[in-house]
């Protein structure tokens, strides 16, 4: 029987079988010879006999038969009959040991059955493996998949026979070979377990398996208990799962992916509360409610992060303007005059756009944490895509953390690089603008006292005092440069007169503005 496939079989079969007419047996003893017929007998038996005699396998092939029978360890003697077909009805009869279910027969059972019922899980088992989203033969075996229908409805018709033959005391041995998958939830639980997690936790599988139509209850279930694996109805099928490792049920237990859930939780597009969700990542799939925990913190994390790159440009750029100032600009005291007017002829435009010296690494600089910045909220953007109620609050909660550490981190690194600048390098900051005041001497100019009367400086006076006038007009402007320059000099002197023009100690802030004390 272990002979080279159905010819040799065939072979043993023809050296086995006990001859029909005058001939009771084949020998294999190749020097006997056969008996003739008798000249008186009908020609119909001489025809019959001739094609017997044509059949049968002559010496030399008998011998071969038996070398090769003897090399694959099997004696002709060994050689038993094959088992009787009326095996399914008497299983318990030493002979139908190694009886065999004709595939036919199991497709045809297999095929009344899910006629009648298509939901069952067996039958969708067997739709994966028609499909190829299940290949291992331990699960896509005719007989495994009848003996699991069977196992689920044994009352059903296209089971009368596989219940017969594999049932209480039948020695053949394809029935414990090929038994039904392991654990396997059945129609009922599968079923059951869909409508009480829809009860507490409305799902996308919801919406596919509901009392009154549920095609595939398993798949429905395997979906379900992939996004909400900690659902107390998800341990048959966690069960179920690891009894059959090995990835043999992949398609159902996602543990290559794919199937009929793809192996990863299903994306609802309405807030919803669930476990398992993808997050950004195919391998980033929280389980447990440990997980969903870790999940939410580093969430949390990314947006207080994002805010505290996006501070940490700010203050580059102040340090950096403070460190231009402070190279540049002269250390003693303010230019004694003012700036010279820009020229008629202005650079392009275009410079203006082009870095300049240290510009181009401060710019790479600040580009690369830009870049930083702008993935954490891309990330955060799509974590709270996922409609994911705890996902989405942890990105609001991490952002509103970021600016409540970082909000006042500017305005206090602007005070220490006030504290930590020479007093006359600029730093950004506001000042109120100066006021100027005009005073009249009565007396000569060779520095004796006379009479002062303060006024503030008026159009009027603006107006008889030229320089005072300018002094009015750059207070007005805020031009502290033009301030400074005219500061506390006589600005136009006549016999028996000095009008002298100053300016106001309307500077609070000393500090802020260095020498406009």
């Amino acid at each position: 029987l272990l002979w080279q496939g159905r010819g040799g079989a065939d072979q043993v079969q023809m050296l086995t079988q006990p001859a029909e007419g005058p001939q009771q047996g084949l020998q294999l003893d190749s020097t006997q010879e056969q008996p003739h017929p008798q000249q008186t007998e009908q020609p119909a038996a001489l025809e019959q006999q001739e094609q017997q005699q044509q059949q049968q396998p002559s010496a030399e092939q008998q011998l071969q038969i038996r070398r090769q029978l003897m090399d694959n360890g099997v004696s002709p003697t060994q050689a038993a009959a094959p088992a009787p077909d009326t095996c399914p009805d008497t299983p318990t009869a030493p002979e139908c040991a190694t009886y065999k279910y004709p595939a036919e027969r199991v497709q045809q059972d297999l095929d009344a059955l899910c006629s009648a019922m298509p939901d069952m899980p067996g039958c969708s088992v067997r739709n994966a493996c028609q499909a190829h989203e299940l290949t291992d033969e331990r699960v896509c075996n005719g007989m495994v998949l009848l003996a699991t229908l069977c196992e689920d409805m044994p009352s059903m018709s296209g089971c009368r026979t596989y219940d017969t033959m594999c049932g209480k005391g039948s020695v053949i041995q394809e029935c414990s070979t090929h038994a039904p998958i392991r654990r396997m939830p059945s129609w009922s639980e599968s079923r059951q377990a869909m409508f009480d997690m829809c009860e507490d936790h409305p799902m996308q599988q919801c919406a596919s398996c509901t009392k009154t139509h549920c095609p595939d209850p398993l798949a429905s279930l395997s979906g379900a208990c992939i996004d909400m694996p900690d659902m107390p109805e998800c341990a048959m099928f966690d069960r179920w799962c690891q009894a059959n490792g090995e990835g043999r049920l992949a398609y159902y237990c996602g543990e290559d992916g794919g199937g009929s859930s793809s192996g990863l939780p299903s994306m609802l597009m309405y807030f919803h509360r669930r476990v398992s969700e993808t997050v950004l990542w195919r391998s980033w799939v929280p389980k447990t409610y440990a997980e969903y925990a870790g999940t939410v913190a580093v969430v949390i994390l990314f947006g207080i992060a994002s805010i505290g790159v996006k501070t940490c440009v700010t203050m580059l750029s102040m340090w950096w303007k403070v460190q231009a100032s402070y190279e540049h600009m002269p250390l003693n005291s303010f230019p004694s005059s003012p700036p010279p007017s820009p020229p008629f002829a202005a650079p392009p435009l275009l410079l203006c756009w082009m870095p300049h010296g240290p510009q181009w690494w401060q710019n790479a600089i600040k580009a690369t944490i830009s870049a930083v910045s702008i993935t954490l909220d891309y990330w955060n953007m799509l974590i709270a895509m996922t409609f994911n109620v705890g996902l989405f609050c942890a990105v609001i909660v991490g952002y509103m953390l970021g600016a409540f550490i970082f909000a006042s981190v500017p305005d206090n690194f602007a005070a220490y690089l006030q504290v930590v600048t020479p007093p006359n390098v600029f730093v950004d900051c506001e000042c109120p603008k100066p006021t100027a005041y005009c005073a009249t001497y009565s007396g000569t100019d060779d520095g004796e006292e006379g009479s002062r009367d303060d006024e503030p400086l008026n159009p009027k006076l603006a107006r008889k005092a030229k320089s005072c006038s300018k002094v009015a007009a750059a207070a007005h402007q805020g031009d502290t440069t033009a301030l400074l320059a005219s500061r506390g000099g006589d600005i136009e002197a006549a016999p028996k007169r000095i009008i002298h023009c100053g300016v106001g100690d309307a500077y609070t802030t000393p500090s802020c503005c260095p020498g406009l004390d």
